[in-house]
């Protein structure tokens, strides 16, 4: 549905709605030309086509979890989970497949959460203390977002008393980071 991530802040935005719009109506008149689409979108760069690979991903009735599951914890996709571009995609994809991975899969899930994101993805002059801090707030919020926190064994990251800010449209947690954290695409 609607997100505050495509507020239209640029004319374009609407384009990334409409399209989400159009692959929904093939997804549920011609499933198989869906997939190829999704294949499509696979062979282009631009992070917005890891935002909608994610979206159609979390449709169990045309994709295996299987599927999203290696898309999120893959060392060459991983960076999409923890990407501020595409955290609501990655939020919903891993709030779809949760439920129906088995204990395995839960746990390589929750192994690539506890890695956390990739240090080169931030600015190589971020202090060790903030480096820190923000990872493990994503980590934290990552966790906390599937209840898995312990359930693994995983020692609770010693964190602020952070909680998560819900978004009242979608139910989903916003991403905030300090202005200029990440490095410039």
């Amino acid at each position: 549905g609607p997100s505050k991530q495509n507020r239209h802040y640029e004319p374009w935005t609407v384009l990334v709605e409409l399209l989400r719009e159009a692959f929904d109506a093939l997804a549920a008149n011609d499933p198989p030309a869906a997939k190829a689409q999704v294949a499509r979108w696979r062979s282009f760069r631009l992070p917005v086509f890891r935002r909608f690979e994610m979206y159609a991903l979390a449709k169990l009735e045309l994709f295996p979890v299987k599927e999203g599951l290696e898309f999120l914890v893959t060392e060459k996709s991983s960076w999409w989970m923890w990407s501020h571009v595409a955290s609501r995609e990655a939020t919903m994809l891993t709030d779809t497949i949760w439920p129906t991975l088995c204990p395995a899969d839960r746990e390589r899930l929750v192994n690539a959460i506890v890695a956390g994101p990739p240090r080169e993805m931030y600015r190589a002059d971020l202090s060790a203390d903030d480096w820190t801090e923000h990872k493990d707030r994503h980590i934290w919020r990552r966790l906390k977002r599937i209840e898995t926190l312990d359930e693994f064994g995983h020692p609770a990251i010693a964190v602020p008393p952070w909680r998560l800010a819900i978004d009242g449209v979608d139910d989903k947690y916003r991403v905030s980071a300090p202005v200029g954290m990440y490095k410039p695409n």
